[in-house]
């Protein structure tokens, strides 16, 4: 483990009590987009969890 110097329950604590995003939310987004009817097209789409406000800035519950 490279992060945080090897130090695990660092490491650990990163996503503590925030809820990140998984990779079941990304492929439920990407079938919306595969789903949508012929005549719509999704052009863009930015998706973030809703405690992140950046990527630096967090709110923790």
């Amino acid at each position: 483990m490279i992060r945080f110097r090897g130090d695990k329950e660092k490491a650990d604590n990163v996503y503590k009590g925030i809820r990140p995003l998984t990779g079941d939310d990304i492929a439920e987004t990407v079938y919306f987009a595969a789903s949508v009817p012929e005549y719509m097209q999704i052009a863009e789409m930015l998706v973030m969890p809703t405690y992140q406000a950046t990527g630096t800035i967090v709110s923790r519950k």
